[in-house]
C-alpha cells in the first residue's frame, strides 16, 4: 500500500513465525526490558491441586484486601469447580463469567467484581486480555497444560499490574499426567519471569511449536523437523546468498563427490540427537571447530563408522572451498572440476595437469586425475591443494 510505509507491531508474545521474520533479518525488534515503577514480577509456582492449598491462597488474597481469578479451560469445568471452592472458601464471595454468557450478563458481573462487590471471579481465558483490576493480585490456572504458553503468559499478566506483588498458582491433575511438551512449557513459564519475559517464552514457544512458512500464513510448524537452530541457519544461508543489505554473500558450495556421508541411524538411534549434530556440524566455520566436534562425538557414542567419516570430511572440504572461493566441485572416475570466479587464479601460475576455460564469469579448472569412489575425496583433497598454490595461499 505504501513503499515507504512504517509500521510498528507491538505484543507481548511474539508468534513463532513473526519472531522467525524477525530472526531472520525481515523485521527489525526490540525488547521492551522496564517494568512500571513499583512493579514485581509475578510469583510462579506448579503444583498440583490440593483443595487446602487453594484455599489458602484465596484466604490469603481476601485478608490483604485483595481479590482472585480461578481460571478454567472449558466451560463444562466451571460448574464442578464452583462447587470445590464453595465447598472450602464457602466465607468468600465468588462471581462466575464465561464465553457462553449473554453479553448484558457478562458486563454486570465484571463491573461488579472491578467495583469489588466479589472476592473471587470464577471464569474461562475470555479474561486474558484487556483486563486492569489492580486489586486482583492472585491468580489459578486450572488444568495449565492445556493453555498454551502465550495464553498462560497473559493470564499471568491479569495480576501483579499494581504494587503489590502478584500471585499466579498451575493447579495441575494429580490423576492426569501432562505431555512431554506441556511439561516444557510449564517449565518455561516459571523460570521467564518480570519483564521482557513474554520474549524469552515466545522463543520456547517457538522451538516446541516450530517456526511456520515465512512465505505464507501458518504461523508455527512446517520446518520443525529440522530443528530451530538448523532451520535459522538454512534461512541466514539462503538470506545472504541473495546479497540482501547489510550481508556478505556467502553461499555454501555446491559439491558433487559421490560420498558425501551421514550419521545412520544405527550410530545415533535419537533422531532429535541425530538432528541436532546435523545442525552442529551445518554450522562450523573453521577446521578447528569441526575437528572439536568430530572428537566430541567420538567420546559419545564411539568410533566412527565411515558414513561419519565422509560426513566430516566432505564439511571439511566445503569449508576449505568456501576460504578458497571455490563455488563448485565435480568429481567423476576421469577427472574432477572446480569452479571459480574469474580472476581468482594467480596470472603466471603453472597449475600441471589443469586447463582453464572461461564461462559465464566463472573459470573452470579440469583435474586429470582418475580415482575409484574408494580415494574419491583423496583426489578432490589433491586438486584442493593445487588450487591452494595456484592462489598464493599455502
Amino acid at each position: 500500500m505504501a513503499e515507504e510505509l512504517h509500521l510498528l507491531t507491538i505484543t507481548a508474545t511474539p508468534l513463532p513465525r513473526t519472531l522467525a521474520e524477525a530472526q531472520a533479518g525481515f523485521r527489525e525488534v526490540s525488547v521492551i526490558a522496564t517494568p512500571p515503577v513499583r512493579r514485581a514480577p509475578v510469583k510462579t509456582t506448579v503444583e498440583p491441586f490440593e483443595e487446602s492449598r487453594v484455599a489458602d491462597a484465596l484466604r490469603r488474597e481476601h485478608r490483604r484486601g485483595g481479590q482472585s481469578f480461578v481460571v478454567c479451560p472449558r466451560i463444562e469445568d466451571i460448574a464442578p469447580m464452583q462447587k470445590r471452592l464453595e465447598a472450602v472458601v464457602s466465607e468468600l464471595t465468588m462471581l462466575t463469567v464465561h464465553g457462553k454468557m449473554a453479553a448484558q450478563d457478562i458486563d454486570e458481573a465484571m463491573m461488579s467484581f472491578a467495583g469489588g462487590r466479589a472476592d473471587v471471579l470464577l471464569t474461562t481465558n475470555i479474561i486474558e486480555n484487556g483486563l486492569d483490576l489492580p486489586r486482583a493480585n492472585t491468580i489459578l490456572v486450572w488444568r495449565p497444560d492445556r493453555f498454551g504458553i502465550a495464553q498462560l503468559h497473559q493470564l499471568r499478566g491479569r495480576v501483579g499490574r499494581g504494587s503489590t506483588r502478584g500471585v499466579a498458582l498451575l493447579l495441575m491433575d494429580p490423576d492426569a499426567k501432562p505431555s512431554r511438551t506441556a511439561t516444557s512449557r510449564l517449565a518455561a513459564l516459571t523460570k521467564a519471569v518480570g519483564a521482557g519475559a513474554g520474549f524469552v517464552l515466545s522463543v520456547e514457544d517457538m522451538e516446541l511449536r516450530g517456526r511456520g512458512d515465512l512465505f505464507s500464513e501458518q504461523q508455527s510448524g512446517h520446518v520443525k523437523i529440522l530443528g530451530p537452530a538448523l532451520y535459522k541457519h538454512m534461512v541466514d544461508l539462503a538470506w545472504r546468498s541473495q546479497g540482501s543489505p547489510g550481508r556478505t554473500i556467502s553461499a555454501p558450495p555446491s559439491l558433487n563427490l559421490g560420498r558425501l556421508g551421514s550419521l545412520p541411524k544405527t550410530f545415533i538411534k535419537d533422531d532429535p540427537t541425530r538432528l541436532g549434530i546435523y545442525a552442529r556440524i551445518s554450522k562450523c566455520n573453521t577446521e578447528r571447530e569441526l575437528d572439536d566436534l568430530r572428537d566430541e562425538i567420538e567420546e559419545r557414542f564411539g568410533e566412527l563408522p565411515d558414513q561419519v567419516d565422509d560426513l566430516f570430511e566432505t564439511t571439511g572440504i566445503a569449508l576449505e572451498c568456501r576460504r578458497l572461493g571455490v563455488l563448485t566441485i565435480d568429481a567423476g572416475p576421469e577427472s574432477i572440476a572446480a569452479t571459480l570466479p574469474i580472476g581468482l587464479l594467480r596470472k603466471g601460475s603453472k597449475l600441471a595437469e589443469l586447463t582453464k576455460s572461461a564461462d559465464c564469469g566463472a573459470e573452470r579448472v579440469l583435474f586429470k586425475r582418475a580415482s575409484k569412489e574408494a580415494d574419491r575425496l583423496a583426489a578432490v583433497h589433491e586438486l584442493l591443494d593445487l588450487l591452494r598454490r595456484g592462489l598464493g595461499q599455502h
